[in-house]
């Protein structure tokens, strides 16, 4: 089963983690990940991604306008699409 992971990166962004694909990520024509924080949707990205490994990493650069400074959960969540459908794959918070 795959994980999604994020981290505040030192240099501004969230760094998306994806890891334990059942697929390469050569056999999946894009990658939409979604952040979400205080219970709004704050940025969606789609993504392409070649290579012959089971993991990817995004960095999404939009969301350095905002930061979790007061304690609140940041929410990630990553979808793949394979052959026209669209997959979850799952979720992950910052703390």
């Amino acid at each position: 089963m795959a994980t999604v992971s994020g981290i505040f990166e030192r240099h501004g962004g969230i760094g998306i983690h994806i890891d334990g694909l059942q697929y390469p990520t050569k056999d999946y024509s894009s990658f939409r990940t979604q952040i979400t924080y205080r219970g709004v949707v704050r940025s969606v990205r789609n993504w392409s991604y070649y290579s012959t490994e089971n993991h990817a990493y995004f960095l999404d650069d939009s969301s350095t306008s905002w930061h979790n400074d007061d304690g609140n959960r940041t929410t990630v969540e990553a979808w793949g699409t394979i052959n026209g459908t669209e997959y979850y794959i799952g979720s992950g918070t910052i703390a």
